[in-house]
């Protein structure tokens, strides 16, 4: 992988820097250490200012969705009604912000956060980024295979408490996805996701103001028919759109797996 990522850096040189964000970056931290760390640290990057990660200041609003207008709101208050007249709506994505920010997730934020080398802000920053995480992760699980237990319990199934509420944040291969539920008598109440695709390609926020995957193809020169160059762009976020088109016939709701 490393290699082949190093051969594109120098072969399309310019897409080291084509297709860069706006220079807001998200981790909520991932794989935790017997002594209490992460693997990968959890902080906010504004405009090459570090800060904490802090849960409170997250929100969501859906000016520019599909959905009946709420927000912006953090996920705990917040409802999904699907709307597909409102009159602003161009999408199913939400539009999650951090104290207002549109911010970039994934394994180049991630090494953003942890102010690691990276070799650019753009595409094939990303990919460079990416593949050396690969290489990162692969080193860790080496460590990690030492700790298994042979015939220890992997799953605790007992269930103690049947009300309750809670937060689950995770580092997934896309970038930082939360979990958001509320529990009464056994039955889920409130749940609410954010996906790493949903904060690097949102929708835009009551203020105007676009996602990173958006704002990533603004003013690409297009060379090629066939929109080669947003491709590559957007490709290296390694977006998930399938939960986020959908088809409406009559009563019945359609989810469309697409290419891009």
């Amino acid at each position: 992988m490393i290699p082949d990522v190093e051969f594109l850096a120098e072969r399309y040189s310019e897409y080291v820097h084509l297709g860069k964000g706006n220079g807001n970056f998200l981790s909520v931290g991932g794989y935790t250490q017997p002594d209490g760390s992460t693997l990968f640290p959890h902080g906010i990057v504004l405009q090459d200012n570090h800060h904490p990660f802090e849960d409170h200041f997250i929100t969501e609003e859906v000016t520019t969705a599909w959905y009946k207008q709420t927000g912006p709101v953090h996920p705990w208050q917040e409802k999904t009604v699907p709307d597909k007249n409102q009159p602003h709506g161009y999408t199913w994505i939400k539009a999650p912000r951090y104290q207002g920010h549109a911010l970039e997730v994934g394994p180049l934020a991630r090494a953003v956060v942890a102010k690691e080398k990276i070799i650019g802000y753009g595409a094939i920053g990303r990919h460079w980024s990416r593949a050396m995480e690969a290489k990162k992760i692969a080193e860790a699980a080496m460590i990690w295979l030492e700790r298994l237990v042979p015939g220890a319990e992997t799953l605790n199934t007992k269930v103690e408490q049947e009300s309750g509420m809670g937060i689950g944040y995770v580092e997934a291969m896309r970038g930082s996805l939360g979990h958001w539920v509320k529990i009464e008598k056994g039955r889920v109440k409130h749940y609410q996701i954010i996906t790493p695709s949903a904060w690097n390609f949102s929708s835009r926020d009551e203020a105007g103001n676009c996602s990173v995957g958006e704002l990533s193809i603004r003013g690409l020169k297009i060379e090629h028919p066939e929109l080669k160059e947003a491709g590559r762009v957007i490709r290296s976020f390694d977006p998930c759109f399938s939960c986020s088109v959908h088809l409406i016939d009559g009563e019945r709701l359609h989810t469309l797996n697409v290419r891009v």
